[in-house]
């Protein structure tokens, strides 16, 4: 290689000196670009390009670098990018890897002596098979930090591993006002497996994971979030979908979506005055949500597609409130009804003013061997069960005061029992079709009323005060 020209030569010494021309002094960005310029320029191949600066920054505990990986004709292959940034603060990461097998890692935290506010912020991109993105951020020192991190991955072939997992990405941050973003995807092409894992500690955290990548078999995000005002949101739309969400104390809020695809599963346990919303569109879908502090809210959706679904809620503490939607589209997979349709939801609550609202079944489909089950334990509570279908049972129980039940059931051979205990509390059961059953169990000795409606042929019901 010739000689760098005196151009070249000139402007980066001007970048690295207070010699500025005309007061400008150019930045480290535009630095690395020229140098890039001149490389192309020269027509070298070169198996990797590295463009790596540290503290070029106005700032003395600003630091800046910029790393670029690829073979400029067909990607690069076997990269490793590194970055380090822990000495000062206000540190800022740049990786893009274009090509086979890379790994990028980059570390960020403050100074232990540092008290004054800083910003680290990391972005890796890369593009090609069998990708890993790391990223770590904390914050030692006694200043405030804001941490921001994203990692882009993207698969344009088709991206196969033994093991599974082809496209990786981890995010963990601690400190304050923590942001990170994860996103998976690709143009059609078979990705054998997707995961994504973030870690966040600290106040007013927010996580993004969207992974759209044809994932098989396996699309796995794991968030955990420690601190208060946590948000958090998943969405995924590859096979054998996996979320696990856990977040704990104040004001925690989770949003899950998974797209059409087969045997999906979500798990949100949440600690505090939580929020959990899940929506499912396939087949087996399971739906786990367990709340526990008070003024807590879960809805889960379960659309058209949801067979063999299973969707169970746990809430303890006060004005609690559980929605279940489980939408039954008709068998189509040459199964026999009741194999086709089997879905089950579930909820517990317990101490005061909780709310459950389940619906199951669409009007005018064969929504077979629905099941609901309700259980709340102490007073002013309220459940409404819906159902709509062939051979399907609703099984309610209430255990205190001043509780309220509505059971409304369309369609044949379908089963409501309700039992409620103390006084004060109300029963109403509404049931059309043939061959109903109703049981009514209201076992204190005063102030309890039931009411049975049934609309058809071959019908029982039975009260027992």
């Amino acid at each position: 290689m010739s000689a760098v020209p005196d151009w070249l030569e000139t402007f980066w010494h001007h970048a690295q000196t207070n010699d500025h021309v005309c007061g400008h002094q150019p930045s480290t960005k535009a630095t690395l670009v020229l140098i890039a310029e001149y490389c192309l320029m020269k027509k070298h191949l070169i198996t990797s390009v590295s463009l790596l600066t540290l503290a070029l920054s106005s700032h003395a505990y600003a630091n800046e670098s910029l790393i670029e990986q690829s073979i400029l004709n067909m990607g690069g292959q076997n990269n490793d990018a590194v970055v380090n940034q822990t000495a000062g603060r206000a540190g800022d990461a740049d990786v893009s890897q274009i090509g086979r097998d890379n790994l990028a890692r980059v570390t960020q935290s403050d100074a232990q002596t540092s008290r004054s506010p800083f910003v680290n912020d990391a972005k890796i991109i890369q593009r090609g098979r069998k990708a890993r993105g790391r990223i770590e951020q904390k914050g030692r020192g006694a200043g405030t930090v804001a941490n921001t991190a994203k990692i882009t991955q993207y698969s344009e072939e088709t991206n196969t591993l033994p093991s599974g997992y082809a496209v990786n990405a981890k995010i963990f941050q601690r400190g304050m006002q923590n942001n990170s973003t994860m996103e998976q995807g690709s143009a059609g092409a078979k990705v054998s497996g997707v995961t994504a894992r973030n870690e966040q500690r600290g106040l007013n955290n927010w996580s993004t994971i969207v992974q759209t990548a044809s994932a098989s078999p396996l699309t796995r995000s794991l968030v955990t979030q420690k601190g208060q005002n946590n948000e958090s949101e998943t969405s995924q739309a590859g096979s054998l979908q996996r979320i696990v969400v856990d977040q704990k104390r104040d004001g925690n809020k989770s949003y899950v979506t998974q797209q059409p695809r087969a045997d999906m599963t979500a798990s949100v346990l949440q600690r505090g005055g939580s929020e959990s919303t899940i929506v499912q569109v396939s087949r087996k879908v399971d739906a786990i949500v367990n709340q526990y502090g008070s003024g807590q809210t879960s809805d889960i959706q379960q659309k058209s597609g949801s067979k063999n679904s299973v969707a169970e809620v746990t809430q303890r503490g006060e004005q609690n409130r559980s929605e279940i939607t489980q939408l039954n589209a008709n068998n189509t997979l040459g199964m026999s009804n009741k194999e086709a349709n089997k879905t089950t939801a579930t909820v517990k609550q317990s101490n005061v003013s909780n709310k459950s609202e389940i619906t199951q079944g669409t009007v005018g489909t064969n929504s077979y061997g629905l099941t609901a089950k309700v259980t709340q334990r102490g007073y002013n509570g309220f459940s409404a069960i819906t159902q709509l279908g062939h051979t399907q049972s609703a099984t309610l129980v209430q255990r205190g005061t001043n509780n309220k039940s509505r059971i409304t059931q369309r369609g044949d051979n379908q089963t409501a029992e309700v039992t409620q205990s103390m006084r004060n509390n109300k029963s109403r059961i509404r049931q059309k079709g043939s061959s109903h059953t109703a049981i009514v169990y209201q076992t204190a000795s005063a102030g309890n009323l039931s009411i049975i409606r049934q609309r058809g042929t071959n019908n029982t019901a039975t009260v027992r005060q």
